[in-house]
């Protein structure tokens, strides 16, 4: 009898080791078939020559020959036959999924090693779908991280965005208003220029002025002189006229003409000393006033001097802003550029996140279908129990359930607890608020999640921001209790550490209940 090779579709029982023992099966009959049809063909011939009998005693010696060799063969026939329906019955189990069921073998023919190589099929197969349990289980968890992460992620880009748009819009106004003080700065450094060149000329002025008055000071003292010789004369004059008066008086009546000319003479120099005097005194008074109108041009000029050295100096300064204007400009325009080019980087990181949030959720879904497809089989008792032992040793889940969505509304809910505490002025226990083992969440931390997470970076991670957020209020409620309402509605305000450290906390309780499945809840699971 040819025995044909296994198709590939029957590699699994070769794989097993099935298909040797079948083959030796097989040809087991095969070889007994032929003995026992051998044995009726040569029996009754070699009984009857032994025995000497005849014709009729040889048919019937035959006869009995052939019921006997009938009986074995039947009974070989139903233990054959039992043993292939009991193989045949696990088999279609172990094709439904079940593998509680294990077969037993008697005897030491091929069929019992055909039931103890079904028992180690059976066997590998248990391992391979309880390890296949526990690697689905595994990947459903990561999938639920990697889906949570690549939310948050999403999320922090999306506000990233947001922050760069708004980055980008206020280096817009920032450069607009930097190019209106370049022009501003530039004009008025122009304006400096001119009005030191007009200071430079009423310098220039002011200098001629004093010069001139100098020169009216010096020709004011000729002219002084100039008239003191002219009273000298008048002096000397009248001097002469009294003189010719007494000679002309000695003279008689002879002389009284000439005492008349004399005495003419003599008013004359008394007029022309009198005038002479009053002109001295107006020179006098005229150089007085030259000389105070020429401290007073040498002071404005000095003024003067001072206005165009300040007119340089403002006017180095003007040009010094102009640059620096023009050099703030420069940076403020590589600094658009740069948030440009992260405002695209952003967009890019978004798109990526976007793939990353679908794939993740595809490997979520396969997971899913694996983990589903792998529950169908059914287990023994000792293998079940031992998965679950694994499962629970390895699970990162506490094992009593907490509502994340509960606690992620209560911390959410601090910010308008506290605004309306500012606004009734309402006295809060700073002691308990203050401390993060108080609520609920701080509990599940310091109670079942540490002990089941105070292994994991993350809720380390967890721990310290809950508890620096707890503090943060804390803060917040000693200023609402010592009357500081404005400091407490800063501390309240966007970009402060209380709303960084709310909304991380609530971030990372999303990617623990992202563990949960969505529900809000993290069991043990089965």
């Amino acid at each position: 009898m040819t025995t044909p090779r296994p198709s590939t579709q029957d590699g699994f029982f070769e794989h097993h080791g099935l298909w040797a023992p079948g083959v030796r099966l097989f040809r087991a009959i095969d070889f007994k078939l032929k003995a026992v049809l051998i044995s009726l063909i040569f029996l009754a011939p070699i009984l009857a020559t032994f025995l000497d009998i005849s014709q009729e005693m040889h048919v019937t010696v035959a006869a009995v020959g052939l019921v006997v060799a009938t009986y074995f063969f039947i009974c070989f026939y139903k233990v054959m036959v039992g043993g292939l329906d009991e193989i045949k019955a696990h088999l279609d189990a172990m094709a439904r999924g079940d593998l509680t069921s294990s077969p037993r073998a008697w005897g030491r023919d091929e069929i019992a090693s055909l039931m103890h190589n079904l028992t180690q099929m059976r066997a590998s197969y248990c391992q391979l779908v309880a390890q296949v349990r526990h690697e689905s289980d595994t990947i459903v968890h990561a999938s639920r991280e990697i889906t949570a992460d690549t939310r948050d992620l999403a999320s922090r880009t999306e506000q990233t965005l947001g922050n760069l748009h708004e980055a980008t819009r206020t280096m817009a106004q920032i450069d607009a208003s930097v190019q209106s003080t370049t022009e501003m700065t530039a004009r008025a450094a122009a304006l400096a220029t001119e009005n030191a060149a007009l200071a430079e000329t009423g310098g220039r002025v002011i200098a001629d002025v004093e010069t001139t008055m100098q020169n009216i000071d010096e020709a004011s003292r000729k002219i002084s002189a100039i008239i003191g010789v002219i009273d000298g004369i008048a002096f000397q004059t009248n001097i002469l006229a009294l003189n010719a008066a007494v000679e002309a008086a000695r003279a008689g009546e002879q002389g009284r003409g000439f005492a008349v000319v004399a005495s003419e003479v003599r008013a004359l120099a008394q007029r022309s000393a009198g005038a002479a005097r009053e002109i001295k005194d107006l020179i006098t008074i005229n150089v007085d006033q030259v000389a105070s109108g020429t401290h007073t041009v040498h002071n404005a000029g000095e003024a003067i001097g001072a206005l165009v050295g300040k007119a340089a100096a403002i006017n180095d300064i003007m040009a010094d802003v102009a640059r620096a204007a023009g050099t703030q400009s420069q940076d403020i325009g590589h600094a658009s550029q740069a948030v440009a080019d992260l405002d695209h980087l952003a967009h890019l990181n978004t798109a990526v996140v976007s793939a990353s949030t679908t794939a993740a959720e595809s490997l979520k879904q396969a997971a899913f279908t694996l983990a589903d497809k792998v529950v169908s089989f059914k287990l023994p008792a000792e293998a079940q129990a031992r998965f679950q032992a694994t499962l629970a040793a390895a699970a990162d889940v506490p094992a009593a359930d907490f509502d994340f969505n509960a606690a992620i509304e209560a911390h959410q809910a601090w910010k308008m607890k506290l605004r309306r505490a500012v606004s009734s002025q309402e006295k809060l226990d700073i002691d308990t608020i203050s401390r993060d083992d108080c609520c609920a969440l701080g509990k599940w931390i310091h109670g079942p999640g540490g002990h089941h997470h105070g292994h994991a970076p993350r809720f380390g991670e967890l721990k310290d921001k809950h508890r620096e957020f707890h503090r943060a209020v804390g803060q917040i409620a000693r200023k609402i209790s010592q009357g500081r309402s404005e400091d407490a509605e800063r501390l309240l305000g966007s970009g402060s550490a209380f709303t960084a450290l709310s909304t991380d906390v609530v971030s990372m309780l999303n990617r623990f209940k992202g563990e949960a499945g969505g529900k809000g809840k993290l069991r043990r699971a089965a």
